[in-house]
């Protein structure tokens, strides 16, 4: 039976791969713990649907973090911490 994993499962795929196991396996475990779907065409259409909503949200948070980094980048940060005897932060 063909399915297509909703979430990461460890040592058979990742979210959004097609694959082919047994039917048993999907129609028991699988399909009833939501980890798979069976592989329709409305099925795969959803899944490529969210998968491209995660790589848009990704790639926003990827600009957002080169935004900040290049506003940091260059300058100097002074931390102020009380330190023991010996000059040790700890113990």
């Amino acid at each position: 039976m063909k399915v297509v994993l909703v979430q990461d499962f460890e040592g058979l795929g990742a979210f959004g791969d097609v694959l082919n196991v047994k039917d048993g396996f999907a129609r028991n475990y699988l399909i009833p713990r939501g980890i798979a779907l069976p592989a329709t065409e409305s099925n795969l259409k959803h899944v490529s649907t969210i998968q491209s909503h995660k790589r848009r949200k990704l790639e926003r948070q990827k600009q957002k973090a080169i935004s900040v980094a290049n506003e940091i980048n260059g300058k100097v940060f002074e931390l102020l911490r009380q330190v023991g005897k010996g000059g040790k932060l700890y113990g």
